[in-house]
């Protein structure tokens, strides 16, 4: 990966190989936006290595960096990369949501040692595996993982974010919803991979069992504060990748001056081969 400066936009798409005991569509859609770097980055494990997907399952990560940019993208870099690594290299434990933390704290360490010559910066990341019909997710930070089923879409992570925090507080009546709502500092992080503590990471401790034509998303937030819950719904009758590009250019279309980098990952799990 290199630091994209021309480059608008990236899409692909991958299926999971029916000689698998499951099978798999695989959509994606990333975008530089109006900034002057990508810091966003994602990966997806190879869906063409029969026996990784069998024992291990898939892997999707979207990591979105933050801080200076060059140090904004390695970071997140670093997230991506660190997590594939560990997903392709280091011994399962069997539990892939015991995997999916050791890959969040391996890449926190990683993010550390490098910003440790620098001032600040971090990055987000949203992960899942999906193995059989289980689908493993992790979040730390405001990145995004959606459930689509039967037409109705679910956010299933919560975001760390400071707002979380003040409705809580407003909820117990520490402060007023007016407070709360007005307070500057809503959208800051409240945990993120870059952290010398991770204080707060949201996963799945139970596996989320999946049926034929769920649909699972990740996306940062360059999509989802560019569209509605509704609107992202309206794109997910298409095909994964089409479904990707779409948030994509609908993301566009807004004509944001200050729009930040997108990336979409879909994938739509269609039973057992």
């Amino acid at each position: 990966m290199g630091l994209i400066r021309k480059k608008k936009s990236s899409a692909g798409k991958r299926k999971v190989s029916k000689k698998t005991n499951f099978s798999v569509l695989v959509g994606n859609a990333h975008h530089i936006g109006m900034r002057e770097c990508q810091q966003d980055s994602f990966c997806i494990s190879d869906l063409s290595n029969e026996e990784l997907c069998k024992s291990r399952g898939i892997l999707a990560v979207i990591a979105d960096g933050m801080g200076g940019m060059a140090d904004g993208f390695e970071a997140a870099t670093i997230v991506s990369r660190s997590m594939l690594q560990y997903f392709n290299e280091i011994e399962s434990s069997g539990k892939p949501e015991h995997d999916l933390l050791n890959m969040v704290i391996a890449a926190n360490n990683n993010v550390n040692r490098f910003m440790s010559s620098r001032e600040q910066g971090g990055s987000t990341v949203v992960a899942v595996i999906i193995l059989n019909d289980n689908l493993y997710w992790i979040s730390v930070g405001d990145s995004r993982i959606y459930l689509a089923r039967n037409g109705t879409l679910s956010q299933l992570n919560r975001e760390h974010i400071y707002a979380a925090d003040l409705d809580e507080m407003a909820a117990k009546g520490e402060v007023s919803w007016e407070y709360a709502a007005a307070d500057p500092n809503r959208a800051a992080l409240t945990s993120y991979i870059g952290a010398k503590e991770l204080d707060k990471i949201d996963r799945n401790l139970r596996p989320l069992q999946l049926v034929y034509g769920d649909r699972v998303l990740l996306v940062s937030d360059g999509i989802f504060n560019a569209l509605t819950d509704n609107e992202i719904q309206t794109t997910m009758s298409q095909p994964p990748q089409e479904n990707a590009v779409q948030l994509m250019k609908m993301t566009l279309d807004k004509q944001n001056p200050n729009q930040d980098n997108l990336t979409a990952v879909v994938l739509e799990y269609r039973g057992a081969s």
